[in-house]
């Protein structure tokens, strides 16, 4: 019995779209054209508009939809995996870094080209289903003490832009431990304890002194 209509028209939209992703990852947003889509997936270029009437950039707005969608999922399942921050902010960045691609960067640079309203579609999308859940780590974190107190936004954004630029094979080879990497240096940062001068030092040693005779 052959498949219903609708059905091969999804499937060949689904397929137009990874065959898309993977020219996007070659050759950049302007190597992609819909001359090449469809010879990649072996239709006619007019078939190829009926499934997309916008051309390209609806098909480059279905690439960001799907990538935030499952991003956004497996930022979920991070948050619902872990109950500390450090937890969670490691089973985010393991997520990230075990799926390999490079397509959030790369559809950083196509966003560019992309139309405003696209852009923006994205943009809510990013902030709603990715931004929002490691906005929930650290509030969350400030609440429970396990953080101090502030400023979240750039803490969310600061973590991002670390995993975005770290997703690299190479790293990954270089550094197995690489989610608890960024992690700490996320929380724990750089800079050594400071160590107690010779007034503090005396000033303690008083305080000792006295608690102890009070007792």
């Amino acid at each position: 019995m052959p498949r219903p209509q609708k059905h091969l028209s999804e499937h060949t939209k689904s397929r137009a779209i990874e065959a898309a992703d993977a020219l996007l990852h070659q050759h950049g947003y302007l190597g992609v054209s819909m001359d090449a889509i469809a010879e990649q997936i072996g239709i006619r270029k007019a078939s190829l508009y009926h499934h997309f009437p916008e051309g390209k950039d609806q098909i480059m707005l279905s690439i960001g939809e799907r990538l935030i969608e499952f991003d956004g999922q497996g930022f979920q399942n991070a948050l619902e995996t872990g109950s500390t921050v450090r937890k969670r902010l490691e089973a985010m960045a393991t997520f990230i870094f075990n799926d390999g691609r490079q397509t959030d960067r790369v559809l950083r640079d196509a966003m560019r080209f992309m139309p405003l309203e696209h852009q923006q579609v994205l943009g809510a999308g990013f902030f709603g289903q990715i931004f929002a859940k490691v906005l929930e780590v650290f509030e969350t974190g400030i609440k429970k003490g396990e953080l101090r107190p502030h400023d979240t936004k750039f803490s969310a954004f600061s973590f991002l832009s670390l995993l975005s630029e770290m997703n690299n094979p190479n790293h990954q080879k270089t550094w197995s431990d690489l989610p608890a990497r960024v992690t700490d240096i996320l929380l724990g940062g750089l800079r050594a304890e400071k160590k107690p001068n010779d007034h503090e030092l005396q000033h303690n040693g008083r305080a000792s002194q006295e608690s102890h005779l009070k007792l």
